[in-house]
């Protein structure tokens, strides 16, 4: 086909559409956007393979044009499309070529093909080996006496095993009593956790105690260090508290500590305190009141 006859829509004189005056769609030629038939785009005589290529083609007249740009400062529309459909001519009859040759690809290829195509329609498709094989399976699936006998007295070994009414490997019962020992010695454990809990409580509540005496032997120096307030004798009871203290600290600390030592401790701390409230409150209180009382 004329390249010339392609750019302006005239019928090529070897076309058999020239002849009977038709327009083959094969034959519809895009110019500016618009088929040459019809003068519409898209148009009905292209079908969307068509339309993809012109689409491409369009693309290519752009790409030329750029090119022509950098190469003309005023290149012509013309030359443009005469690029472009020069590129896209050759590279439709390169892929026509292609797939037109008689020898179009590998003879390896063809062979393969071939071969597959004899194996497939061959009538005794099939090894010998692998028909055996179905044979063999067949013929075992179908037997009324299926199943080899070392599986069939496996099956029985298991159906008299699992409905055994003493049914349980000595094994098994080793490990149940072992896991029983486990679980008694686990408790155990916890009883002896449980009291430990209970007695670091109890030292909890203790120190608590020790915090309390504490806050009031405090509240009882801040009474002494007022400026309006300064008897010798609640000094002294402050010292015995404080070495009361130290005396229970020491005891707690110790190896030795008993709860009778501890109370007795308390017992003398409460009648200090007491002591001391009563000095505090009475105005005649004086240091031989509070020998007599320490005695």
């Amino acid at each position: 086909m004329d390249e010339s006859n392609i750019r302006y829509g005239k019928p090529d004189k070897t076309d058999k559409s020239s002849k009977t005056g038709k327009t083959d769609r094969s034959s519809c030629t895009m110019s500016h956007g618009n088929c040459f038939s019809c003068c519409e785009f898209p148009c009905d005589c292209c079908d969307p393979n068509i339309i993809e290529l012109v689409n491409c083609f369009k693309q290519l007249k752009d790409v030329t044009k750029c090119v022509l740009d950098c190469l003309d400062e005023k290149p012509s529309v013309c030359k443009a499309e005469r690029v472009a459909v020069c590129i896209l001519l050759n590279e439709i009859r390169f892929i026509e070529d292609f797939i037109n040759n008689s020898t179009f690809g590998l003879p390896e290829i063809k062979n393969e093909i071939r071969f597959i195509e004899r194996f497939i329609n061959n009538t005794t498709f099939g090894l010998p080996e692998i028909k055996n094989e179905i044979r063999f399976i067949e013929s075992f699936i179908n037997n009324t006496t299926f199943g080899l006998p070392e599986i069939k007295n496996e099956i029985k070994f298991i159906e008299s095993f699992i409905n055994n009414t003493i049914f349980g490997l000595p094994e098994i019962k080793n490990e149940i009593i072992e896991i029983n020992i486990t679980s008694t010695a686990i408790l155990n454990e916890v009883i002896i956790i449980n009291e430990v809990v209970n007695s670091i409580k109890n030292t909890c509540n203790f120190c608590e105690f020790l915090t309390n005496i504490n806050e009031v032997v405090v509240d009882i120096n801040n009474t002494v260090n007022n400026g309006t307030k300064g008897i010798f004798e609640i000094k002294n009871e402050i010292i015995d508290i404080n070495r009361i203290v130290t005396a229970i600290n020491n005891t707690v600390n110790n190896g030795t500590k008993g709860v009778f030592e501890i109370k007795n401790e308390i017992i003398d701390l409460n009648e200090i305190i007491t002591t001391i409230n009563n000095t505090i409150n009475n105005k005649t209180s004086g240091h031989q009141q509070h020998r007599q009382q320490r005695h």
